[in-house]
């Protein structure tokens, strides 16, 4: 991919997709940039600016080859990506899928298939999808095939300092899309979403999310069992709804 414009007309196309209300006006207006450079880019009659650049690659969580060819003018060639690049790229995109975690967790499942078709089956994503995200686990030693199940290797599956939090960023905007849509398919005896707006004081957040912590892992511990036949994601939100006030 050597082209900033596919880069952006894929994301356009994904937004169109799931609103089809969505307009090249709006797209601007989520990239920071103005609707005439925005139409002026994907037309091929200008470039864009660096600020613009900037405010887009931040703003759609790129990973770091997509900002390397997004910096690209137009015909430029991409150079080959030495092996680290390629390893970084790999777990980018693996930290940035929601995806991933859970053929992960497929794979830990009784009679389980280290098939593409399946696992799309299963968890209601398109085939090729599913192969990138399989391939990649494969590429990072973090499943591996044996009489035809996938099997989870003891690689230990980090978020380390080679991997951008925009990878983290992005993997927790595809959990809050994949809430979305539980909320308007699920059934409520399979699905468990609930909120409390309430007055807080921010100097007890940090002792708050160490509870919430320890609450995820029991939850965790007491659902996966050797009987588990589903896959399912525990997805806790808290934040503030109050702009923080300026003191003095």
């Amino acid at each position: 991919m050597n082209d900033g414009r596919l880069i952006l007309l894929q994301e356009l196309t994904a937004r169109k997709n799931r609103n089809s209300s969505y307009s090249l006006r709006a797209f601007a207006r989520d990239l920071g940039v103005s609707p005439a450079a925005l139409s002026q880019y994907l037309g091929r009659k200008r470039e864009l600016s660096p600020k613009n650049r900037r405010s887009i690659a931040d703003r759609m969580k790129l990973s770091p080859l997509e900002q390397k060819a997004f910096t690209l003018k137009t015909g430029d060639p991409l150079e080959r990506t030495d092996t680290h690049e390629a390893v970084s790229e790999d777990r980018f995109r693996l930290i940035g899928s929601w995806l991933s975690l859970a053929i992960l967790n497929l794979a830990r499942l009784d009679g389980n298939q280290a098939n593409v078709d399946w696992i799309a089956d299963r968890l209601v994503v398109p085939v090729e999808e599913a192969r990138e995200v399989f391939e990649r686990l494969l590429r990072l030693e973090l499943i591996e095939i044996k009489s035809g199940r996938m099997v989870r290797t003891t690689q230990p599956l980090t978020t380390t300092s080679d991997v951008p939090s925009e990878a983290i960023k992005k993997y927790h905007l595809g959990l809050l899309r994949k809430v979305e849509l539980a909320l308007l398919d699920l059934p409520v005896s399979e699905r468990d979403i609930t909120a409390i707006t309430m007055p807080t004081d921010p100097e007890k957040l940090l002792e708050a999310k160490k509870i919430l912590k320890r609450t995820h892992h029991r939850i965790a511990k007491l659902v996966g069992t050797s009987k588990a036949s589903e896959v399912y994601v525990l997805s806790t939100q808290l934040f503030p709804l109050t702009k923080k006030r300026k003191m003095g």
